[in-house]
């Protein structure tokens, strides 16, 4: 696997670099990755109901240079805090969008204005479709829009 310091972002928007939908998927599923999976799988699935607002949060980006990459594939399992059946509907509102800030913070600048994507049900680069997450990750293809 060649994931060594390639954020999720990075990988999704390689991904959608190649012209071939074949290509696409191809990289994709070199790239596999529990936290790759998970976010094509949060911006896509029929059942997502997010528990945040629609609006983005104001937070402190991380830069490249700060070398962060690694983080979301770490701490992807958070997702589960912002949506409804995530097992964390009682936490209040102020906690969980605090959380989400905190969270925000400790990502790699790309992946998270990619959170912030996946939560309006979208991957911010070009070719990265529903289409094609179907392709690359048919174990989840049926959950997806």
């Amino acid at each position: 696997m060649s994931l060594i310091n390639k954020s999720v972002a990075e990988v999704l928007k390689k991904a959608g670099s190649f012209e071939d939908v074949v290509d696409r998927v191809n990289y994709l599923k070199e790239n596999e990755s529990k936290a790759l999976k998970a976010v094509v799988y949060f911006a896509y699935a029929k059942d997502v109901k997010w528990l945040l607002p629609d609006t983005d949060p104001p937070f402190t980006s991380n830069t490249e240079e700060m070398d962060v990459q690694n983080v979301l594939k770490a701490t992807y399992n958070k997702l589960r805090i912002y949506v409804k059946g995530g097992g964390y509907d009682d936490m209040s509102k102020t906690k969980r969008e605090m959380n989400f800030i905190s969270w925000l913070e400790s990502l790699d600048g790309l992946d998270a204005k990619l959170i912030l994507s996946i939560r309006k049900g979208e991957i911010p680069y070009p070719g990265m479709t529903r289409h094609v997450a179907k392709k690359a990750f048919p174990d989840i293809a049926k959950d997806l829009r």
